[in-house]
């Protein structure tokens, strides 16, 4: 007899008769989703209906309150999440704070391709590139001098960039100047 997984453990499918999948081939099907309880625990182990309850309640869910489908769809969302933080847990703190801290120079590069230039958001990303690598910038093993290279790179860029723009705006100044002059004659 065939079963069927549900958060409360194994359930008995009675067939009535065979049906052909509604789903493409090659879809996932239910047993290959994410179901609830999946693997989320911090040593890698399946979440247990309490767990997820427990983990749904601080996210202020109340899984009892939802229909089948919102609580299916909750659960796995909730163990996803449980998941995603246990292997966020096996990273070296040093290649996360790595990647955020490339999220700032992309964040500062990002503002400076603005048209026109956003330089105060550009200035903080670059700031806050600048205030982390200062502050730990040693502890960050083989990375460290990478993203040094990078905060003096977007450093350069933004000043190049404030010039380009300061230039550009004043060359606009004097030739709106100058053909207010000629209307003027």
């Amino acid at each position: 007899m065939p079963t069927l997984w549900t958060p409360d453990g194994e359930r008995n499918v009675e067939r009535e008769s065979p049906t052909p999948p509604t789903e493409p081939v090659g879809a996932p099907t239910e047993a290959s989703r994410a179901p609830a309880g999946a693997s989320g625990a911090a040593d890698g182990s399946p979440l247990s209906a309490s767990e997820l309850k427990a983990q749904a309640e601080q996210l202020g869910i109340d899984l009892d309150s939802l229909s089948p489908e919102e609580r299916a769809q909750a659960e796995a969302a909730v163990a996803e999440m449980a998941e995603t933080r246990a292997r966020l847990a096996e990273t070296p703190a040093s290649e996360v704070i790595a990647n955020h801290l490339m999220g700032f120079y992309e964040l500062g590069a990002i503002h400076l391709s603005r048209q026109p230039p956003a330089f105060e958001d550009a200035a903080l990303a670059i700031d806050a590139l600048r205030a982390v690598l200062e502050r730990v910038g040693d502890r960050l093993g083989e990375a460290g001098p990478v993203l040094n290279q990078a905060q003096s790179q977007i450093q350069m860029a933004f000043v190049q960039v404030k010039d380009q723009y300061a230039a550009a705006a004043a060359g606009e100044a004097d030739g709106s100047a100058a053909s207010s002059d000629a209307d003027d004659a």
